[in-house]
């Protein structure tokens, strides 16, 4: 049961700043300004797809959330097989995997609290997600010693915990969020190239593709 009446495109017009939801179809930009760390992500759409960039990154407008962080895009698809997906994006010029914990996943979490407090007044229900990380350098070891080590009681908590991070960031397990069914999540790393036209800035071409089920 529902106490909100009218289509979700009605209910976005009446709830919801139209200058945070612009409609997208084909590609759209996702952009950091940040002086160490510039980018700019090109994200593309399948021809059959459409979607939504989110503007939901300033803590103000969320003042009840403990979590202020968030990530630096949002593009919710509506993919043709009917799924909707959230596509959440971080830039970072340096990333590595124990950095997951502590700089990322809130900033993903945040980003996506604030998705679902939105879109629950349209309602658009939000089906999964996919969590992009684009850097220009991953300082991640190839072959660590603690990801040769068995995990159990012999093993600290610290090493278990950095042996997670790890594989989590390769996708050989799920990314887990606080609160969230991490069954629905997918991480895909992005490597940044330097701009040729402006070396400081980083870019890439995405194209947003549902999650792999």
């Amino acid at each position: 049961m529902t106490l909100l009446v009218g289509t979700p495109e009605q209910r976005l017009k009446l709830h919801i700043d139209p200058n945070c939801c612009q409609q997208v179809t084909g590609s759209c930009q996702i952009t950091e300004s940040a002086k160490d760390g510039r980018a700019t992500i090109h994200c593309r759409l399948r021809a059959e797809d459409r979607g939504c960039k989110w503007e939901i990154g300033h803590p103000v407008g969320f003042a009840g959330l403990k979590i202020r962080a968030s990530a630096d895009g949002v593009i919710v698809v509506r993919h043709a097989d009917a799924v909707t997906t959230a596509h959440i994006i971080e830039c970072k010029r340096t990333a590595h995997a124990h950095k997951l914990d502590k700089d990322i996943k809130p900033q993903f979490l945040g980003s996506l609290l604030r998705l679902l407090a939105l879109t629950g007044l349209a309602p658009i229900d939000i089906d999964d997600a996919v969590f992009y990380i684009a850097f220009r350098n991953d300082t991640t070891p190839e072959d660590p010693v603690f990801s040769k080590l068995p995990i159990g009681d012999e093993v600290s908590v610290e090493q278990r915990e950095q042996h997670r991070q790890l594989r989590e960031w390769r996708g050989e397990q799920p990314l887990t969020l606080t609160g969230i069914a991490s069954n629905r999540f997918t991480l895909r790393r992005i490597p940044l190239t330097a701009n040729p036209a402006d070396p400081g800035e980083g870019i890439a071409d995405v194209l947003l593709e549902p999650r792999a089920r």
